[in-house]
C-alpha cells in the first residue's frame, strides 16, 4: 500500500489475512474452561415474555416479494420478529454437551451480535429501551421513555414503527479465533440484519438500515455509552440502528435522532449491569480495540445511488412455509461429496443474491452491487466444471475483466437468463484449489459449488475507514441469502471465514487492494452427525 492509503483499519485487514505459509494471530490453544458465556444478561431488570411464530406464508412468496399485512408492533409481533430472526432454533445434544444453534448464522456459533429495541407504547409493551434475551425469548426492559423522548424519538414516524438496534461484543469471537475476530463480528452483524429483514417481511414490515447516523448517537441510545454498566475487558461496540415500519407506508429519510439525546437519557433511571462473560481471558487481542476506534463512524450523508435495474428474481421451487424454512436453516458441517444442483435451481439460488429494492434480505434503499461472486463450480447439471464470475452489477463487468487473469475467457454462460451476468473464466475440475485455498477446508470442494465474494476494496475505502465494516456486513447480508436460498433448493449452506485471502487473489490473477475476498461461502447437501440429538426450543411457549 502507498502511504495515502495507509490507515489502522487497511493495517488490520492486510494483518490478519491467513496465509499459506502461515495463520493470522490467534490463541495457541482454547481455554474451554473460559469459554464466553453463550448469553448476555443484565440481571435485576423487568422481563416480558414474548410469543413464537408457527405458519405464515411460503418462503418463495416473501423471496418473490409478495406483501403481507402489516402487523401492529407489541409482544406478539415481536416476538414473531425475533423467534425468526434471532432466536434460538434448537438445542443441540451429544452426550453431556448441550448448546443453543440460533436462526442467525454466526462464526463458530459464538454470536457476538446483541439485539435492542426502543419501543413506542404498544398494546402491551411501555415505551423504553429492552435488550432481548434469546436463551428465553423475553425482553428486559433497561429504562423507560417519558412521553416527551417517546414523542421526539417516534412522533414523526408512521404508527406502528419502532427501532431496533445492533451491537457487537468481540471477545466472544475473539477467545476462538484471536485477531481476525472482528471480520467475523461484520460477517455476524450482516447475517443478522438479513435475517430481520427476512423475518420483518412476514410482518408486513420493512427494515430501514440508518447507516447515516454516527456510532456515538447509537451508543447513548442503546445504553453502551454506559462505562459502568459493562467490564472493561469485555466492551460492547454499536453496529446498526434500524428502523422498522409498516411496508404500506412510507417513511421519510434520512430519519435523526433527536440532538440532545444524550441528555434526556442522562436523566433515566437504568436498571442492570452487564454480565461477566470470562473469568480470565487467557489471551488478549489489543489489535481489535484499536481498530474499533479507528473505524467508529460519524454522522453521514445518506446514500441515494440507484442500481442496474433488474427484472422480478426468478421463482425458487420450494413449498416450505418461511417459518419452517427459516428455523431449519443449519450450517452443515459436511457434504456428501455426490449431490449436486440442478441448472434453473443454480440460476435461481444466484439470482436470489441480486440486490433488489423491497425484497428480503435487502433494504429498501439499495446501492449498486460492490461485491461480486467468484464461483468454483463442482457439481451443477448440465454446466462444466471449472471457475466462472457473477458480477453483481452490470457496472463492475469490464473493471473485472481489466483486472482479473488475462487468460480467463469470459464466455457467458447458455441459456442463463439476460439479466443474470454468469460467465465461465475457464473450464476445469477446481475442487482440489478449492479445498485447498479454504484453509484445506474439504467442504469447500464437495458439495455443488463454492465461491469467494470480491469486494471492490479500494474504491470503498477511499470514502472512510469505517466503510470497512458496512462492506464486510453486506458480505454477511450476502451470505444470509446464501443460506437460506441453498435451503430453498433443498440443500444446505456454510459460510467460510478461514482462507487463503492472498493466494485466491494469485488465483484470480488480482494484484494490490483494488479487489479483496472477504468471505467464502459453499453449498451442498449436508450429512448429518448421528451422534447429536435435537430438541426444540422454547418447551413452555408451545402449544
Amino acid at each position: 500500500m502507498s502511504a495515502s492509503q495507509s490507515d489502522p483499519v487497511r493495517d488490520y485487514h492486510q494483518r490478519t489475512k491467513h496465509r499459506l505459509d502461515g495463520y493470522a494471530a490467534g490463541p495457541d490453544t482454547l481455554d474451554w474452561d473460559d469459554q464466553p458465556v453463550a448469553f448476555r444478561d443484565y440481571g435485576n431488570c423487568p422481563r416480558v415474555g414474548l410469543k413464537l411464530r408457527e405458519g405464515g406464508p411460503a418462503f418463495a412468496d416473501i423471496a418473490a416479494g409478495i406483501r403481507q399485512p402489516s402487523a401492529l408492533p407489541g409482544s406478539n409481533s415481536i416476538g414473531a420478529l425475533l423467534a425468526c430472526s434471532l432466536a434460538i432454533s434448537t438445542w443441540k445434544h451429544h452426550g453431556t454437551a448441550r448448546w443453543a444453534v440460533r436462526c442467525n448464522p454466526s462464526s463458530g456459533n459464538l454470536h457476538p451480535t446483541e439485539a435492542y429495541l426502543a419501543l413506542p407504547d404498544t398494546d402491551d409493551l411501555a415505551a423504553g429501551l429492552y435488550h432481548y434475551r434469546p436463551q428465553d425469548h423475553q425482553l428486559e426492559q433497561r429504562t423507560a421513555y417519558p412521553q416527551a423522548l417517546s414523542d421526539a424519538l417516534f412522533g414523526d414516524l408512521p404508527a406502528g414503527s419502532f427501532l431496533l438496534g445492533l451491537s457487537a461484543i468481540p471477545w466472544r469471537e475473539a477467545w476462538k479465533y484471536g485477531e481476525r475476530a472482528w471480520r467475523y463480528c461484520q460477517l455476524d452483524l450482516g447475517h443478522a440484519l438479513g435475517a430481520l429483514r427476512y423475518a420483518a417481511a412476514l410482518l408486513g414490515w420493512q427494515v430501514h438500515s440508518l447507516e447515516h447516523l454516527a456510532d456515538a448517537e447509537v451508543a447513548a441510545l442503546l445504553g453502551l455509552d454506559r462505562a459502568s454498566d459493562f467490564e472493561t475487558d469485555e466492551p460492547e461496540y454499536p453496529e446498526l440502528l434500524c428502523l422498522l415500519s409498516p411496508a404500506c407506508q412510507a417513511v421519510t429519510l434520512p430519519y435523526l435522532l433527536p440532538e440532545d439525546l444524550s441528555g434526556q437519557l442522562a436523566g433515566l433511571v437504568w436498571q442492570g449491569k452487564a454480565n461477566r462473560l470470562s473469568g480470565r481471558h487467557l489471551y488478549q487481542w489489543p489489535i481489535i480495540d484499536e481498530t474499533v476506534r479507528a473505524a467508529m463512524k460519524p454522522r453521514t450523508a445518506l446514500v441515494t445511488e440507484i442500481p442496474s435495474p433488474l427484472p422480478p428474481p426468478l421463482g425458487l421451487d420450494c413449498e416450505l412455509s418461511a417459518v419452517d424454512l427459516i428455523q431449519r436453516r443449519r450450517s452443515a458441517q459436511a457434504f456428501d461429496g455426490s449431490t449436486g444442483l440442478d441448472r434453473d435451481a443454480f440460476f435461481a439460488l444466484l439470482d436470489h443474491c441480486l440486490p433488489r429494492a423491497g425484497l428480503p434480505p435487502w433494504g429498501e434503499q439499495v446501492e449498486p452491487a460492490q461485491l461480486h461472486l467468484i464461483l468454483f463450480v463442482h457439481r451443477v447439471e448440465s454446466l462444466q466444471k471449472g471457475l466462472y464470475a457473477l458480477p453483481r452489477d452490470l457496472h463492475a463487468l469490464e473493471p473485472l475483466k481489466t483486472a482479473m487473469r488475462s487468460e480467463f475467457q469470459w464466455q457467458a454462460v447458455a441459456d442463463c437468463p439476460p439479466h443474470l451476468p454468469l460467465f465461465q473464466l475457464i473450464g476445469a475440475d477446481a475442487r482440489r484449489t478449492a479445498a485447498r485455498l479454504a484453509c484445506q477446508q474439504a467442504i469447500a470442494a464437495n458439495g455443488a459449488f463454492s465461491l469467494a465474494m470480491l469486494a471492490e476494496f479500494d474504491q470503498v475505502m477511499a470514502v472512510g475507514s469505517w466503510a470497512y465494516r458496512r462492506l464486510m456486513t453486506k458480505a454477511g447480508l450476502l451470505g444470509q441469502a446464501l443460506y437460506l436460498g441453498a435451503e430453498a433448493s433443498g440443500l444446505q449452506g456454510t459460510g467460510i471465514g478461514c482462507f487463503f485471502d492472498d493466494g485466491l487473489h494469485e488465483l484470480f490473477g488480482l494484484q494490490g487492494d483494488e479487489y479483496q475476498v472477504l468471505y467464502q461461502f459453499t453449498v451442498g447437501k449436508g450429512t448429518p452427525d448421528s451422534r447429536i440429538t435435537n430438541q426444540l426450543p422454547y418447551p413452555e411457549l408451545r402449544g
